[in-house]
């Protein structure tokens, strides 16, 4: 069985809360106390589960080197990266192999991209941006290569902000396939940068990150005359929810129907929970029809709490990424419950919307949305 925070906490007689300070290397922790939590992290062989947090990783190998060379690229392409793949078996299919920096290392990143552009097919730089005006990059090249670009940058007191921005328009411009999530409130620093990783590590490696074999079944069907009436069904229980009349947005067919319900039940004793609560999130597979597949990120939700203590919190809404947002190509928080109101059911569901353009084939698309329950600290 995994050794988990709770098992460390209990070693070190401290709580879940002041393990995970440790482990995120804040500074209030004194220093006794985290001497005596890093003690039992080597006893036990804890080692830190960032998919806990926001739905499943792919299993990697994370390869650090030492950014400090002349010519990183080289260093990277020469010597690191055959060294990972002799020693473990790190695959060479650039579409199993992702880079991504914080600060120079986000820079050092955007140098690989531009003079190697295909090398990686995910790419992420946290709190940092491109230098130059464009005319060194292959933008062919970058978007054929590259599965996924992600930019991830603080607030306006890191000081990469205006740089990232910049980055953000010439790309734009030039037509860079790229994303870009938003601000985070925090400087150039861990605090900005832990949001960054749990968002980007999940996203690596698949299209979309739910495995439709044990979800929720998910179809919308497009008439013969797509005039902006869909149906959609999600079934479970062998029924589902049945859709009106869609409305046609011009550009976009839109259809509406809820979630079947999701019960949460939470009878573990304090000594078990400790100081945790849980969340619920979730995710989408492409929807796969006559048409082809029609990417997970055109199905949006709006989580809703329907029974449950106060304390239990529904996620934020998600647009689809014809509304400008990430959709649930990637794990999306549906609903919360702290430790203090985490006890009993609850009862949790979503809205959902899903929005094809006016040219979707005509034909029956099936997909699934999967839905993790996990614990948190």
């Amino acid at each position: 069985m995994a050794v988990t925070m709770r098992d460390v906490a209990r070693r070190a007689r401290v709580s879940s809360k002041t393990v995970s300070s440790v482990v995120n290397r804040r500074p209030h922790v004194h220093e006794s106390t985290r001497a005596r939590v890093e003690q039992a992290i080597r006893e036990l062989g804890y080692r830190p589960n960032l998919s806990a947090r926001d739905g499943n990783l792919e299993p990697m190998v994370v390869v650090m080197g030492n950014g400090n060379v002349g010519d990183f690229t080289t260093e990277l392409l020469e010597d690191i990266a055959p060294a990972a793949q002799e020693q473990f078996g790190v695959s060479d299919d650039p579409q199993r192999r992702a880079l991504a920096g914080l600060s120079m290392g986000g820079f050092q990143t955007m140098q690989v991209l531009r003079q190697r552009p295909g090398a990686f097919g995910y790419v992420g730089t946290f709190s940092a941006g491109y230098s130059g005006d464009g005319s060194d990059l292959d933008v062919e090249a970058v978007n054929e290569g590259t599965t996924l670009l992600r930019l991830y940058n603080g607030n306006v007191t890191d000081f990469t902000y205006g740089s990232v921005r910049s980055t953000l328009e010439l790309f734009d411009r030039l037509g860079v396939e790229h994303e870009f999530d938003r601000y985070y409130e925090g400087p150039h620093g861990w605090d900005t940068w832990q949001h960054a990783l749990v968002d980007f590590a999940p996203r690596l490696f698949r299209q979309a990150t739910a495995d439709d074999g044990d979800g929720i079944p998910v179809e919308a069907t497009v008439p013969e005359e797509a005039d902006g009436f869909l149906a959609l069904t999600v079934g479970g229980d062998g029924g589902g929810t049945a859709l009106g009349a869609a409305s046609n947005a011009g550009d976009r067919l839109v259809m509406q129907g809820r979630l079947l319900d999701i019960a949460v039940t939470d009878s573990r004793t304090d000594a078990q929970a400790g100081d945790g609560g849980w969340a619920v999130s979730g995710q989408s597979s492409d929807l796969a029809g006559p048409g082809g597949a029609l990417p997970a990120g055109h199905l949006g939700w709006t989580p809703l709490v329907v029974a449950a203590a106060e304390g239990v919190t529904a996620g934020p809404s998600v647009r689809t990424v014809m509304s400008g947002g990430a959709g649930l190509a990637a794990p999306q928080r549906l609903a919360a419950a702290s430790g203090s109101d985490r006890s009993g059911t609850a009862t949790v569901t979503a809205d959902l919307r899903l929005e094809v353009p006016t040219s979707t084939r005509p034909g029956t698309y099936r997909g699934a949305v999967t839905v993790s329950l996990f614990p948190v600290d």
